[in-house]
């Protein structure tokens, strides 16, 4: 009982997998798995990360489905381990995790003007090694983070004296390795979604949240590569 159970279950979570790949695609032709999959994969970042365990699922559910005898025909027994996959998986793909709520909290953030002392101390007392700068409009205009402040103390490394209160983050700011460390996504974004993006970019710091992914929007959370990396623990 338990070997059809788990072959049933199986493919009651593939068949909830095939639909929602089908409105991925707004397929209404019937088209085969593996096109669906592949399809789906470049459309859905979500689909991309499972793209080859999906495919082999296509292959298992046809090993495990006698469709010459009848289209649910359980025939073969799937291991729990890959029943709990599917699953995982179909659900992932009805309710995908969003960046809101998961990443969601208050930023830290810095005024362009303001002394470089200021996000120094907050390195110190708080551990935050990013912060979003904005001018006196308001307008966002970069990320300072631990790296560009390394490079400015690297490069002031023989002067006297430095007068960190004199110093401004706009100028530390100046240091910065060239690229773009930073991107913006909307709280509606899946957490996959910043998975590609630090993939996409080995120069990315930090992801910031707003409300529709647009700079001048209020700041509802950020996302660090060690945020990615506790994920895939």
């Amino acid at each position: 009982m338990e070997s059809k159970a788990n072959g049933e279950d199986f493919v009651a979570a593939y068949n909830r997998v095939v639909k929602h790949l089908r409105a991925i695609c707004k397929d209404r032709s019937h088209e085969s798995y593996p096109n669906l999959v592949a399809r789906a994969s470049r459309i859905s970042n979500l689909v991309r990360r499972y793209r080859d365990d999906l495919l082999e699922y296509g292959e298992l559910r046809n090993a495990i489905v006698h469709d010459r005898l009848s289209p649910q025909e359980v025939i073969a027994d799937p291991r729990p381990s890959v029943v709990e996959q599917i699953r995982r998986i179909a659900e992932l793909l009805e309710k995908p995790p969003t960046v809101i709520p998961a990443f969601s909290r208050q930023v830290v953030t810095v005024a362009a003007g303001d002394p470089v002392s200021i996000p120094l101390r907050i390195v110190r007392d708080r551990g935050y090694s990013q912060f979003p700068v904005y001018d006196q409009s308001g307008r966002f205009v970069g990320l300072l983070s631990e790296r560009a402040i390394a490079r400015w103390l690297a490069h002031h490394a023989m002067d006297a004296i430095l007068h960190l209160n004199e110093v401004s983050v706009q100028d530390v700011l100046g240091f910065k390795e060239s690229g773009q460390d930073f991107a913006f996504l909307p709280r509606n974004a899946t957490v996959f979604d910043a998975q590609e993006e630090f993939a996409g970019n080995p120069k990315l710091e930090a992801i910031l949240i707003t409300e529709a992914g647009a700079a001048g929007g209020k700041l509802l959370g950020i996302i660090t590569a060690w945020d990615i990396v506790a994920l895939s623990q």
